[in-house]
């Protein structure tokens, strides 16, 4: 029996669920718990069965591969990360900061975590699940001790002496006899990270030796996650480096993305993007895109920005990725308040595309773990944030949210003007319906939503929010036009299941 049967790309519904968890913290948080030391190869079953009873179809181990050494002992003496480390932990020892996941300094499973042996158990043992195991790279930089640094110095971008002389913070001496000077990795709008050195994208031998890694790397998982995919494309590399490159060969005529996919065709792609790429990235063959655009009009409570947003074409829609909490940004319950957190937690579980939770959100914990930590301060799970996700999570899942066919709906005026603060869509699967309600902003908001295409006027409907279980009953001809009159306090949300009686 193949042990990954469990487990199909084909299989994945139209708007999968994706389960991110910071495995440095996870298996902390487990051996603590557990009382013994919690590694792949003995995470209880009784974790994972709980992971898959909440319907997720893929489970992300962000961050298992070997840190930098030098990278660790950077942040200890950077009194800046020192700082964010008392902020999470005011009691944090040395022992807690284990470095960046995002300075690979070796695409091989930590020590502390397992090995390709044990990693591979626990991916049939999600697959047997039903779940297939995501996995994360970072095709910019490597960590700054790469063996690369020292044995292949021409894969990454070089620099000059006097780059180094006038510029320390962003080059560093690979310490060869020939002194040779590379570049540490940057975002154009960041100061250079000290741990990473850059990789050439444009160099075939950086291609061809990267592209290899993520092989082996596809070879153990089902989904690859790639962080910050934008600075790898022709364009944007360029820009970024534009002086190295005129020292070097120029861009090459293929995207590095494209080549890397093709080469990886059975794995599901996922890409971090920014800047307005996200349509570029799934040209080049991302799957899914992750959608920073709905998280920050979320965050702002603009209700014309997010229906804008959501009115884009809806094959894009579907292939992005949702998410309100995830490592880069602050807990849901923190940013939102866990008063306001109904709203923005809707429409993640129910707008289309790949929907992405985050450890610690279902409980709604509001301290943000720094990446180099293994541990930060909880505080204790809140029985309404947790009520409120296991009610959409359930939803989330279901054949009609997953699988069925959204419509974005329009919502008119009824006694005043704040109808335009309103979200409505319909998901309709074989004979069930379901209107969504939304009210993201700061504002008591009401209107009309007609479902003129979905229902019969000449018959009684049950409405019933799967939110609150309360119901409603109306009559065809009423919802059919002027359509359902709508009233919701700032925040709030209705999810309701409406069936002919």
């Amino acid at each position: 029996m193949n042990p990954l049967a469990g487990f199909s790309k084909k299989k994945l519904p139209s708007n999968p669920l994706l389960y991110e968890i910071n495995t440095a913290v996870w298996l902390a948080e487990l051996s603590r718990r557990h009382g013994r030391a919690v590694t792949f190869d003995t995470i209880p079953p009784s974790e994972l069965d709980t992971i898959a009873s909440h319907g997720f179809n893929l489970i992300w181990l962000m961050g298992i591969w070997r840190r930098g050494v030098e990278g660790r002992r950077m942040l200890l003496n950077d009194d800046s990360s020192r700082a964010d480390f008392s902020r999470a932990l005011p009691s944090w020892t040395e022992e807690q900061i284990i470095g960046s996941p995002l300075a690979v300094a070796a695409y091989e499973p930590d020590a502390r975590f397992g090995t390709w042996q044990s990693l591979a158990k626990l991916r049939s043992q999600c697959a047997a699940r039903g779940m297939g195991l995501a996995l994360d790279v970072v095709a910019n930089h490597t960590a700054i001790d790469h063996p690369w640094v020292t044995l292949a110095p021409r894969r990454y971008v070089l620099g000059t002496e006097a780059d180094f002389i006038s510029q320390p913070e962003a080059y560093c001496s690979c310490g060869d006899a020939y002194g040779t000077v590379i570049a540490k990795g940057r975002d154009p709008y960041f100061p250079a990270w000290p741990d990473t050195a850059q990789l050439n994208i444009f160099d075939a031998e950086t291609r061809r030796e990267l592209i290899a890694e993520f092989r082996t790397i596809a070879d153990h998982c089902d989904a690859i996650i790639a962080h910050m995919a934008q600075l790898s494309l022709n364009d944007i590399f360029q820009s970024n480096w534009g002086a190295p490159m005129e020292r070097a060969t120029g861009a090459p005529h293929a995207e590095f993305w494209n080549q890397a996919i093709t080469a990886t065709r059975k794995t599901i792609w996922i890409a971090e993007a920014y800047w307005d790429t996200e349509e570029t990235l799934q040209q080049q063959g991302f799957d899914y895109t992750v959608d920073k655009r709905l998280y920050d009009h979320l965050l702002s409570g603009s209700t014309s920005r997010i229906r804008e947003h959501l009115q884009g074409e809806l094959e894009f829609q579907r292939r992005s990725v949702r998410f309100i909490e995830n490592h880069n940004e602050a807990r849901a319950a923190y940013a939102f308040g866990e008063e306001h957190l109904k709203a923005p937690a809707v429409l993640l579980a129910t707008v289309p595309g790949l929907r992405l939770f985050h450890g610690g959100q279902l409980e709604g914990q509001r301290v943000r773990i720094p990446l180099p930590m293994t541990v930060a301060r909880e505080n204790g799970p809140s029985l309404q944030v947790m009520g409120l996700y296991d009610k959409l999570l359930q939803l989330s899942h279901s054949p009609v949210f997953a699988d069925g066919q959204w419509l974005l709906r329009e919502v008119s005026r009824a006694y005043d003007d704040t109808a335009d603060n309103l979200l409505a869509y319909t998901w309709s699967h074989k004979a069930n319906l379901s209107l969504v309600v939304v009210n993201p902003g700061h504002r008591r908001a009401q209107g009309m939503a007609p479902l003129y295409d979905a229902i019969e006027p000449s018959r009684e409907y049950l409405l019933i929010d799967e939110l609150t279980g309360i119901r409603y009953r109306r009559h065809g001809k009423q919802l059919f036009s002027p359509g359902l009159h709508v009233i919701l306090d700032p925040f709030d949300a209705h999810i309701l299941k409406i069936t002919a009686v």
